[in-house]
Parts: structure tokens; C-alpha cells; sequence
């Protein structure tokens, strides 16, 4: 078992190592070391632990479509963005206004955690390892944050545009259902 997580926190170092590659700038590089102490100590913390207990399996089907669904969709959200692929007509009002083009990108750290931590606990469920109840409550807590986020910069500025504040309503309100769930310790039994 210790060999398996030695291998588990190896495999995740060298992932940390990958993205930062990608991301060579000194704040980004920062941010995925962070992320990487964060996931060898939970990692680390509960590696003897599996899920030798009985799981509710019909909870973690509507989760894992939720999960795939956003991370996913945050992912594509991002290389659409970064492409410039939006058609014009479904920008957010002021698009193009420096501040606003700050303001949207200042979520990218925080989606981006979301998609990892939400495909990690997805992974780390099918390998049977408890942690991935940490991970997941991690992305959900994270998601409902986003979507608040948005909804009131929206709703300070009276800008009600369906297109943007659909996503993000789902975004603030699907986690609501599962992290009480998790919490009370209801997902597995």
C-alpha cells in the first residue's frame, strides 16, 4: 500500500511538474505548487484509508454527471475563451472593457481548481480512497462560490442576460444538494 501511494504522490508530482510547464508564469508556477503540497498532504494524511465501506452509488452517479458536466464545461469554457471562439452576440455586456476582460479572468485560478479537484475526486472514488470526499466537497464549495460570484457582480450592475446567468445560476445551485450530503456524511454510509 505504501508503494501504491509513494507511486499516487510520484504520478501527482510529476503532473504539478507538467502544468507548470504550461503555465511558466511566476503566479501561475506559484498557484500549482500550492496545489501540489495541497494534494500530497491529503494524499499523504489518509493514504491507508479505502472505501471498504458501502457507498451510495445512486448519489455518486447524479454527482459524477454534475462533476463531468461542470469541469468539463469550465475547461471548454476556458480554451473558447482564450481562442476568442465567442460568437460577439453572446458576450457580456462591456466584453471588451479592460476591467470586465480582469474581472472574468480573475476566475480562471478558480475554475480551473474546480475541474481539478472534481475530476481528482472522481478519479480517486474509483480507486476506492476515501479522500475523495475531501476533494469533492472542496469542488463543490468552490462551484457554489463561482456562480455567487458572478450572479452578484450581475446583479450589482442590473445586468440580467439569460446566457450568462443561467450558467452560473446552476453553477450556485447544484452544490447545494450534494454538500449537505457529504457533510452529514450521507454520501457513503
Amino acid at each position: 500500500m505504501s508503494k501504491l501511494l509513494a507511486l499516487d504522490v510520484e504520478n501527482m508530482v510529476v503532473l504539478a511538474r507538467n502544468l507548470n510547464k504550461i503555465y511558466c508564469n511566476a503566479s501561475h508556477s506559484l498557484f500549482f505548487l500550492n496545489l501540489n503540497l495541497f494534494l500530497i498532504s491529503y494524499l499523504s494524511y489518509e493514504s491507508s484509508l479505502t472505501h471498504n465501506i458501502e457507498r451510495d452509488d445512486s448519489t455518486m452517479k447524479k454527482l459524477k454527471i454534475f462533476f463531468l458536466i461542470t469541469d468539463i464545461g469550465f475547461l471548454l469554457y476556458w480554451i473558447i475563451t482564450l481562442l476568442h471562439l465567442i460568437p460577439d452576440r453572446y458576450l457580456f455586456k462591456d466584453y471588451t472593457n479592460p476591467i470586465l476582460v480582469a474581472w472574468n479572468f480573475s476566475f480562471l485560478p478558480l475554475d480551473l481548481l474546480i475541474s481539478f479537484t472534481g475530476l481528482l475526486s472522481l478519479f480517486l472514488y474509483q480507486k476506492g480512497k476515501i479522500v475523495w470526499i475531501k476533494f469533492a466537497l472542496t469542488s463543490l464549495i468552490l462551484t457554489f462560490c463561482s456562480g455567487l460570484q458572478a450572479i452578484a457582480f450581475w446583479t450589482l450592475r442590473l445586468d440580467f442576460d439569460l446566457n450568462w446567468w443561467l450558467p452560473n445560476l446552476f453553477l450556485l445551485i447544484y452544490p447545494m444538494f450534494f454538500i449537505p450530503r457529504i457533510i452529514s456524511n450521507k454520501i457513503v454510509e
